[in-house]
């Protein structure tokens, strides 16, 4: 980084080393500066003269940079399973077990650009949660969203996800934009909008094919109209569209629709989210090809996604992981990995686009995943790292699906705190207790609980909530330290799925 410490402390605590680096806890990318005393970070401020934070860093970045690093809880030695209990072992014992065909998961937190090209050096099957665009997630960086006239969000609320984006937003609407939140469930951006429509998933999709057909002169309803003219009228507009419709059976035509928009208008758009350019397999592909692996290699907690592991019983299953979340207790070994700061950490990502490379703030003993794959595999570490230039929008093709509208649809999406975050008292704290949460007539016709299976959760009201939808959260899994919950995969009838019909 060009950075550097200011010539005055930010703090007044006392310290004996400043250091500078990004914050890769989403995709905003904010560079702060950490206040050292013997190793150890006693302060945290984002750097005034970042072009991202603008000198702020939210509070999810705020507990992954001074908290997590000193986590009692985080995994701290090499654990192997024997029966039903962990030892502590070696990763000279891990090297001995591992066979020759390999599968690796990529999570967003612990791995980054070159622990992905080291895993496709070394496997064709890589898998990561992340959504794959094969054209540019954007065409222009957050902090031009506020000189927009026009700004039309699509189940797209940053504070979610890429949280500190959302001022420029607010800095859009402050200067006189006309800002439409188009969503199943109603949050910043909702209380921002001159306009805000809150219906169902495939309703959203619906309004976004029914604007592309107002902006190419087709008929639509009248609301969709207005806003197709006041993007027609006033030029320099902006869509934004959040990963969770690229979560869904109907991607196509959500990508379809974004580029009949785009041919037609030229209009600048952002999306928001865990996407990638770089293509890898799914959560679904991994079951599918389990049986085949000798090896899985594990980050994040793919596990909380996925119902039934019995495909993969007879894979020896190593877990690089900061916390003992259920993939750690689902593994046949535990390591424990770096955090980002306590390594060089190349982000990519994101859908702004953006590729950073921070150095590390803090030292560590642990592995990254790509020492690790050297050190067992004798993987190739690659020096060289990039990502392909992507073509247009407008170069690529999309197949859409029927979208049907009747029924009440289950959301798995993201809430304020992630699953990290629950490793964290005072995160925690934020959002303590799992919650199903859907308005109130749509708890009254589901008689106030939830029930898949043998599966059965209360129903919190909650009138943000689109009408016929159900938002469960995914942050929460059996194994949390403090007020435990169901994992996502319990609902989940795909884990790459997270829209689905309820009834």
């Amino acid at each position: 980084m060009s950075l550097r410490p200011t010539n005055l402390p930010l703090t007044a605590k006392g310290f004996d080393e400043e250091k500078i680096g990004v914050c890769f806890g989403c995709g905003c990318y904010c560079g702060y500066i950490a206040y050292l005393k013997g190793g150890n970070i006693v302060d945290v401020y984002g750097h005034p003269n970042d072009p991202n934070g603008m000198g702020s860093l939210c509070t999810k970045g705020i507990a992954l940079l001074q908290e997590l690093p000193k986590n009692p809880m985080r995994a701290k030695r090499v654990l192997l399973r024997e029966g039903e209990e962990f030892r502590e072992g070696s990763l000279e014992e891990v090297r001995r077990r591992v066979g020759k065909r390999v599968g690796i998961f990529l999570d967003r937190l612990t791995t980054d650009l070159r622990d992905l090209l080291t895993s496709l050096q070394l496997t064709d099957c890589v898998y990561s949660d992340a959504v794959h665009l094969p054209f540019r997630p954007s065409t222009l960086k957050p902090q031009s969203w506020s000189s927009k006239k026009v700004i039309v969000a699509i189940e797209c609320d940053p504070v979610f996800s890429e949280v500190m984006s959302v001022r420029w937003i607010v800095d859009a609407v402050e200067r006189g934009a006309y800002l439409v939140a188009v969503s199943s469930r109603f949050g910043t951006v909702a209380q921002k909008a001159s306009e805000s429509f809150l219906l169902k998933p495939p309703k959203v999709v619906r309004f976004l094919e029914s604007l592309a057909d107002a902006i190419e002169g087709k008929k639509a309803p009248e609301k969709v109209d207005k806003i197709s003219r006041a993007i027609l009228g006033l030029g320099d507009s902006l869509l934004l569209i959040g990963d969770t419709l690229l979560r869904t059976p109907w991607r196509g035509n959500v990508l379809s629709a974004l580029k009949r928009i785009r041919l037609r208008t030229g209009i600048d758009y952002s999306f928001v989210g865990d996407v990638t350019p770089i293509k890898t397999k799914s959560l679904s592909d991994l079951l599918r090809e389990a049986t085949s692996l000798d090896t899985l290699i594990l980050t994040g907690n793919p596990f909380a996604y996925i119902n039934d592991t019995e495909p993969l019983e007879k894979t020896f299953k190593v877990h690089l992981t900061l916390f003992p979340n259920l993939t750690a207790n689902s593994s046949d070994a535990v390591v424990p990995v770096r955090s980002f700061q306590e390594r060089e950490f190349t982000g990519f990502r994101n859908g702004f686009g953006n590729l950073k490379t921070s150095g590390p703030v803090l030292s560590s003993e642990f592995w990254t995943l790509s020492d690790f794959l050297r050190e067992v595999f004798g993987a190739e570490v690659p020096e060289d790292l990039s990502v392909p230039d992507l073509p247009p929008v407008e170069e690529v093709e999309f197949e859409g699906t029927e979208v049907e509208e009747e029924g009440i649809y289950l959301l798995v999406d993201r809430t304020l705190v992630d699953d990290v975050g629950h490793w964290n008292l005072w995160t925690h704290e934020v959002e303590r207790e799992q919650r199903v949460l859907a308005n109130e007539r749509t708890a009254e016709l589901l008689g106030g609980e939830l029930k898949i299976g043998d599966l059965t959760l209360k129903i919190t009201v909650n009138n943000n909530i689109a009408d016929e939808t159900i938002l469960f959260p995914d942050s929460f899994e059996e194994t949390q330290p403090f007020d435990p919950g169901i994992r996502a995969g319990k609902v989940l009838p795909d884990p790459d799925i997270r829209v689905f019909r309820y009834s």
